[in-house]
Formats: structure tokens, sequence, C-alpha cells
């Protein structure tokens, strides 16, 4: 089982025993949480709207694909003028089709860090996966509501060097074993960007956030939402298709 991050996620519900749950130990917190988070397959039909200060918001309709930690592909379908761009990325590969050149990019180096598609989310934080156990140490810090929902507080430090955000702070419902806010940190320990989670549904026998929320706080007063409308848990194309440069130029 494998979980995947972009502001594009899945999560499955267990409802922990809170005598147990406050016994758990930070390592023991993070393999919940991917426990619930993680899936083998996803496809997800979703829109992506921009808000920036004294524009009109911007809306993007795109399709998901996503095949664990190593696979996942993006294909915007409207506005008319981003129709047809797509990003698809195998292991730690991205690529970016974009029809208005007919060109294939990749995408490397300090690019990752930069804004897709002028959103608050970088290249690299679109198709970030991980394991939270495998990549970060954890601590428990306290407790805290988070809209009304009561809510562990664990700290988060990376072990591995030269990543976009060494420190993470997440806020994770007590219910739901899922994170439903977070703060990304910079090696200072400055918060970069914050996330929120919300209109956990259920599908299946998984309790998923609907409603993802990045705000870059090095840019001012913009925001970035993620609204999924349709999630299934399969692909809607052959893997060998969708995840292959073929799949990434068509239409050439």
């Amino acid at each position: 089982m494998k979980r995947t991050f972009m502001v594009f996620l899945g999560a499955a519900v267990l409802f922990a025993v809170p005598a147990r749950i406050h016994s758990l130990t930070g390592t023991e917190f993070l393999k919940k949480i991917d426990a619930n988070m993680l899936y083998e397959k996803r496809t997800t039909v979703a829109a992506m709207t921009i808000n920036r200060p004294n524009r009109s918001a911007k809306v993007m309709e795109m399709v998901i694909y996503s095949k664990g930690l190593d696979h996942a592909a993006i294909e915007f379908s409207a506005p008319a003028r981003e129709k047809g761009t797509r990003f698809l990325k195998i292991e730690d590969n991205l690529w970016i089709y974009m029809p208005s050149t007919e060109k294939v990019m990749k995408i490397s180096g300090h690019m990752l860090r930069q804004s897709m598609m002028g959103s608050d989310f970088s290249y690299e934080d679109s198709v970030r996966n991980e394991s939270l156990e495998e990549l970060f140490r954890a601590e428990i810090v306290g407790e805290e509501e988070v809209a009304g929902r009561p809510c562990h507080v664990l700290k988060l430090e990376s072990k591995k060097q030269d990543v976009s955000y060494p420190y993470m702070k997440l806020w994770v419902d007590k219910e739901w074993m899922i994170p439903i806010k977070e703060e990304l940190m910079a090696l200072s320990g400055k918060v970069i960007k914050e996330v929120e989670l919300g209109e956990v549904k259920q599908l299946g026998d998984r309790n998923i956030p609907t409603r993802i929320i990045m705000r870059d706080l090095l840019r001012k007063d913009t925001s970035t939402e993620i609204q999924l409308k349709d999630v299934r848990f399969e692909l809607e194309l052959s893997e060998d298709l969708v995840f292959s440069r073929r799949w990434l130029e068509r239409g050439r």
C-alpha cells in the first residue's frame, strides 16, 4: 500500500479506541495515518480554483490518475486555453506536455518548486507522493480543535536532506486519523505553506477529504482550492497507456 499526498489525496477511515490512541508513539501515529491514506490506484475528476488579489478566480478542470508512489498523471480538460495540458510522473521524473507548443519538457531541479499553472501548488506538490513513516520522524506535541474537530497535533522532521519541507506540523483528526490541517516549513522552521483538508465524505469503506486548500505564504493573499468531484479507486485507462510518453504526447 502506498500513499499519494498532491493536493490531490485519498483517505480511509479507522475508528480507533481513544485510550489506545493516547498511548501511541509518533511513529505509530504515522503508521496509522499511512494505513488510512493509502491506495493502490485512483482516478479522480477534480476542479482547481486559483484565487489571486484583484483578479477573477480561475477555474480549471482536470483528471488525475495515480498508481502507488511512483506513477501519477494529470490531464487538464478546461478552460479551452489549458485543455490538453498533461503532466506525467514516473518515479522521480516529471514531464509536462503543452499543446500550444506541441512540446514535452522535463521539469527538474529548482523548477520543481515553481508554481504549477499559476497556482499555490508547486510542480513538486502536484505529484508529491510519500510515506510519512518512511520520510519523517514524529513527535506528539498536543491536542487542539480544528473546525470543531478534536485533533492530535504532531510535529514532523524529515529524515532526508534537500527536501522542500524539512518540517511539517499536522493536526490529525482523532476519529478519522487523517490530517485535516498541515503546515509545511522551511529548514529555518518558517511556515511557507498551509493546507486545509475538509468536506470529508464516505466512499465505500473509506472517508476521504474532497476539498483541499493550499496557501503559499510567500505569495500575498492567494489560495488554491482543489475540489474532488468523482473519486474511483481504480484506473479508468490502461496502466500501459496512461503512464507512458505515448499518453503524454497524445494529440501531437
